[in-house]
């Protein structure tokens, strides 16, 4: 059994709160399926979103599996916050009556199809810390790597030392093409298209898939200046008109810290079976009838600090765009249908001699959309076109 723990800090992929993957095939394992992963952390005076599910196999191409379980944070001085059960493996709980200053643990029951409780699990006591306010987010966009650097700066006082991150990002682009025209593949026709059903201005959004942490253990003061946390490609659509992030930071525990900083340190250097060396990577769940049971996931008692920046294209005119567009050409109505399925959208028409012709262009070039994003704009956007 020790072999297993020691190995399982290189093994499977562990679900963080994007279902981000870091993936290991070590051999010589007995189980590297239907391990326990809880995912979340406690965050006073707000809501806090858990997600439990199993590990599965790399080569497994089937939804991770999720749990039937109820979530409890207990206090203690003996009050709970009950969730109701989760079929679905996520689960959200309002936590703003959580208290700094005073300690918390996460409760699982899985539970079987009629409810009833089959194992429980347990996070160790927490205290809950207070997060620092970030003092700025910053950017810097890199010619040489051709990459848009982000960085962040924060202060805290003597008992803040290790942080972590996540962010949420939006971002706008546009179609290369203004589209006046769409196309009705059951009645084989053209009609004109108003306001907000324009294929123009589309709208996407992603949330952190790395592990970013920091700490100022050994500085000589407690402060970050200008810490690097991720970047984007120069040719992302993500940079090319406006850009938004917002980014949150939670305090944690030196172990907290290295928990995760072993994660990182294992998927980034994964080159082979043992590089890095194994190391072993036990959460700070339990079972308090099993100690042996391997339950992966590390929970943290924290408030959070947020802040959100923008990044306007036009400022600093630095996104290349890598996407070559055909000039749109005139297609007859017979062959309209066709065209359309293959990759091509109607663009707009043109009367010349009499007759009216109606240019047409590949879809990625006229329909936003196909590009991956919506046409739901955020309630926070900075602009008023839809």
């Amino acid at each position: 059994m020790n072999r297993k723990l020691i190995i399982f800090g290189l093994l499977i992929f562990l679900f963080l709160a994007d279902s981000c993957i870091y993936p290991f095939e070590p051999e010589g394992i007995d189980q590297t399926s239907g391990i326990l992963v809880i995912e979340g952390d406690i965050i006073a005076g707000g809501e806090s979103q858990f997600k439990v599910s199993v590990s599965q196999e790399l080569d497994d191409k089937k939804a991770p599996k999720t749990v039937y379980y109820q979530l409890i944070i207990e206090n203690d001085e003996g009050d709970e916050l009950t969730a109701e059960p989760s079929r679905t493996g996520v689960t959200l709980l309002d936590t703003k009556s959580v208290e700094i200053g005073k300690k918390y643990r996460v409760h699982v029951k899985t539970l079987d199809s009629k409810g009833v409780t089959k194992e429980q699990y347990y996070s160790e006591w927490l205290e809950v810390k207070q997060a620092p306010a970030i003092d700025s987010i910053s950017f810097f966009p890199d010619e040489e790597r051709e990459a848009m650097y982000f960085y962040i700066s924060t202060h805290g006082d003597d008992t803040q030392t290790y942080y972590k991150w996540d962010y949420k990002e939006d971002w706008e682009y546009h179609s290369a093409f203004v589209s006046e025209l769409e196309y009705n593949q059951l009645t084989n026709t053209v009609s004109s298209i108003l306001g907000i059903r324009n294929r123009y201005y589309c709208w996407n959004n992603a949330e952190s898939s790395q592990i970013l942490i920091g700490n100022t253990s050994d500085a000589s003061e407690n402060r970050l200046i200008k810490h690097e946390l991720y970047s984007i490609s120069k040719y992302s659509l993500k940079i090319s008109y406006i850009y938004s992030v917002e980014l949150t930071q939670k305090a944690i525990t030196a172990e907290a810290y290295n928990y995760w900083q072993t994660l990182s340190k294992n998927s980034d250097d994964a080159g082979g079976l043992f590089s890095p060396q194994p190391s072993e990577l036990r959460g700070n769940y339990y079972n308090p009838k099993d100690s042996l049971e391997v339950v992966l996931g590390y929970v943290s008692a924290t408030t959070i600090a947020k802040q959100r920046m923008y990044v306007r294209n036009a400022d600093i005119l630095f996104w290349k765009n890598l996407e070559q567009c055909a000039m749109a050409i005139v297609i007859p109505r017979d062959e309209w249908y066709n065209y359309y399925k293959s990759g091509y959208d109607v663009l707009f028409e043109e009367e010349l001699d009499g007759a009216t012709n109606i240019y047409w262009a590949e879809t990625r070039c006229v329909d936003c959309r196909s590009l991956g994003g919506t046409k739901t704009k955020p309630s926070f956007w900075p602009n008023n076109h839809d």
